[in-house]
């Protein structure tokens, strides 16, 4: 996974990190699992991570993730 920038890219002191970043840890603290599942796949990671990026850009960053369609989508964490 990696984060597209565009030209805009928040200030560090606002978030403490990168968007990128903080999305990634929050997703793996659990904000990726549906209703508070114990486990987090690769996919359910993905899209917490693409929506929260832009959510925390507004919008000006797009995360692009690329898997290739053989590996199955699998647990990257568990609670």
């Amino acid at each position: 996974m990696f984060a597209s920038l565009k030209p805009y890219t928040p200030p560090k002191c606002i978030l403490g990190v990168g968007a990128f970043t903080k999305a990634v840890v929050e997703g793996l603290q659990g904000k990726a699992a549906p209703l508070g599942r114990g486990k987090i796949t690769v996919n359910m990671l993905d899209a917490f991570i693409a929506e929260r990026v832009k959510e925390l850009t507004k919008g000006r960053q797009t995360p692009v993730t690329t898997k290739p369609v053989t590996v199955p989508d699998f647990p990257v964490a568990v609670r």
